[in-house]
């Protein structure tokens, strides 16, 4: 008897070319759903070859060492692609891991979906990475 597939830990869809995805509440809190998430973002990102993608945090509330460490990687893989990579709806205990550990510098931080969005569409100048 076959295995059934995991169930998907990211909702992703696409929006005018760009990806959104939203990983699972919790998702980036446990090992295995964590690696599940980038998994599953890399799949997405090498099945569609995006020109970019906004991850969209509003679910998760906290961040683990591990979390941070797959945020580097998908953004890694998603810059080795040519994919813009957006991060929105951070919640003040992600935001503030992110400043102290010093990676603001790396990602494009938004407010929300729509802001992240219009970014992308009016190449807006850079969001302020410590708001």
């Amino acid at each position: 008897m076959a295995e059934a597939a995991p169930d998907p830990v990211i909702r992703a869809r696409m929006f005018h070319q760009v990806v959104i995805a939203t990983p699972r509440k919790n998702s980036l809190r446990d090992r295995e759903l964590i690696h599940r998430v980038l998994q599953q973002l890399v799949n997405f990102l090498d099945s569609r070859k995006p020109p970019a993608l906004i991850l969209d945090l509003e679910d998760i509330e906290i961040v683990s060492s591990e979390a941070i460490s797959a945020l580097l990687k998908i953004r890694d893989h998603a810059v080795g692609q040519g994919c813009q990579l957006r991060l929105c709806n951070l919640h003040p205990p992600v935001h503030e891991v992110l400043k102290i550990t010093a990676l603001t510098p790396l990602f494009a931080i938004y407010e929300d979906l729509p802001a992240a969005y219009r970014g992308l569409v009016n190449e807006a100048p850079e969001p302020d990475r410590d708001a």
